[in-house]
């Protein structure tokens, strides 16, 4: 699994502690919604379109960089075959 995944299951086993009626913050993100991308992936999506600088901060983006449409390409085809 890549380091910034986790299960359903984890996240599931990771807020049971909590009163149901707590919520999530996503600071500095505005959480969107959920979106399935494959049979076993599921994203959550922001309003912000957003990627990690060299030094590992998060920046706004103002257009996806090619090498980020690259990926998902990559990922879409895979996910095709």
């Amino acid at each position: 699994m890549e380091e910034h995944m986790i299960t359903v299951k984890d996240l599931k086993r990771m807020l049971e502690a909590y009163d149901d009626d707590m919520k999530l913050d996503f600071y500095p993100l505005s959480f969107s919604r959920l979106k399935q991308r494959a049979e076993d992936i599921i994203n959550i999506e922001y309003n912000e379109l957003v990627s990690r600088n060299e030094e590992g901060d998060l920046t706004e983006l103002k257009e996806i960089p090619q090498h980020i449409l690259t990926r998902m390409a990559e990922k879409v085809s895979q996910r095709d075959t």
